[in-house]
């Protein structure tokens, strides 16, 4: 998904933009910058595109010209008052995500007033415009484009070696648990085979860091590296799972994504929803252990001797009372769940933006998922009871 979203009209600026665009994508690389005409490929949906640029964008360029405000339609009606207006439904897309928003004038335009906008651009018409002159074009662009990457990290195009590759699959990892919305529709909305690599690296690296957080407090020792290994199977294996859940979920609610786009944005829901349970049941763990110093290498010890008093075990940990600290790590783990499932409602939302869904589509999908999870998991404990 680009970061930079250009914005315009093309019966004002389309030379203008064409000009801006071409230079952006020269300095900060094709993929980098959305434009309707070249961004959205045939056969696509354009609304449901364009709400997925917008979405996944880091900073909104919108090109005004001379005319921009005042352009109309066939039958004299000004196409800004029109509620349909794409221009409009961009911009007040942008402002309700949070989406900075920069008015660029070209062509000698000045910036619209508030008046002369429809209420819902009144915050658009405050924001602090950016000039670009014809006669220092370039310099003008160059300014934009140090704006554009030291406030809003729009990094220039480089070729990536492998240690900038790592660097840049934490820094979106660390993106996905703060902006799940920005990174799924980046790669679930698009799809493609990069995508989709990118997502499975992503789940990788989520499943090998709950792990390890989960099992640091464990008092595992030199069993750190097994615990970690075989957890990070298990949870491939449950994602796959998953994946399989949510995309069946989703074709039942009649939403056609295609299998890439659907297991890229589940493999982005599990490795988020992971972590946040993960760092949960790692403060949980931590607590417990700094209130009853050992207890889980006792535990541990006794299972390994006899693994089917295991249930027993815990159970008699339970009624030897829960102390201070321990309750405290339970508040706290509590605290990291409830943010966990905020952030899997806020991923799921994200999901049906990428997929092109209705709120009573992805509720469908989400409910028959769920559905299907608990039906599962009551079959497993039951024969598992037998």
């Amino acid at each position: 998904m680009a970061d930079i979203f250009l914005s315009y009209r093309r019966d004002d600026s389309r030379s203008a933009t064409g000009r801006l665009a071409d230079r952006l994508e020269a300095l900060f690389g094709p993929e980098r910058v959305f434009r309707d005409v070249d961004s959205i490929a045939p056969g696509l949906d354009f609304e449901a595109a364009l709400t997925r640029a917008v979405g996944g964008a880091s900073v909104m360029l919108a090109v005004i010209g001379p005319r921009w405000a005042d352009i109309r339609d066939a039958q004299g009606h000004l196409r800004l008052d029109d509620p349909q207006d794409t221009v409009r439904r961009e911009i007040e897309a942008a402002l309700a995500t949070g989406l900075p928003v920069i008015p660029v004038l070209v062509e000698g335009a000045s910036m619209p007033t508030a008046a002369t906008m429809p209420a819902s651009l009144a915050p658009f018409a405050r924001c602090q415009a950016f000039d670009l002159d014809d006669a220092g074009w370039q310099d003008d662009v160059a300014r934009l484009a140090v704006q554009l990457q030291q406030r809003h990290g729009v990094d220039p195009s480089a070729p990536a070696g492998p240690a900038q590759r790592a660097g840049s699959g934490a820094l979106e990892l660390v993106e996905l648990l703060a902006q799940p919305r920005r990174v799924i529709l980046r790669r679930a909305g698009p799809g493609g085979r990069d995508a989709l690599q990118r997502a499975t690296l992503l789940l990788l690296a989520s499943l090998l860091l709950g792990n390890l957080l989960i099992g640091l407090p464990l008092e595992l020792g030199f069993g750190l590296v097994g615990w970690v290994l075989n957890g990070t199977l298990l949870g491939l294996l449950a994602a796959a799972g998953g994946g399989a859940l949510i995309t069946a979920g989703w074709r039942v609610a009649g939403v056609r994504s295609g299998w890439q786009r659907s297991v890229i944005g589940a493999a982005c829901l599990w490795a988020g929803g992971w972590l946040y349970l993960a760092a949960g049941l790692m403060v949980f763990a931590l607590a417990w252990a700094i209130g009853e110093p050992g207890v889980f290498t006792a535990l541990l010890s006794r299972w390994r001797t006899n693994p089917q008093g295991a249930p027993g075990e815990w159970a008699a940990l339970a009624d030897a009372g829960v102390g201070a600290t321990a309750l405290a790590g339970v508040v706290l783990a509590s605290a990291f769940w409830l943010a966990g499932l905020a952030w899997t409602l806020a991923a799921w939302n994200a999901l049906r933006i990428a997929f092109g869904a209705g709120p009573l589509r992805a509720a469908v999908a989400g409910a028959v998922s769920l559905a299907t999870f608990a039906g599962l998991l009551w079959a497993v404990l039951w024969a598992a009871g037998d």
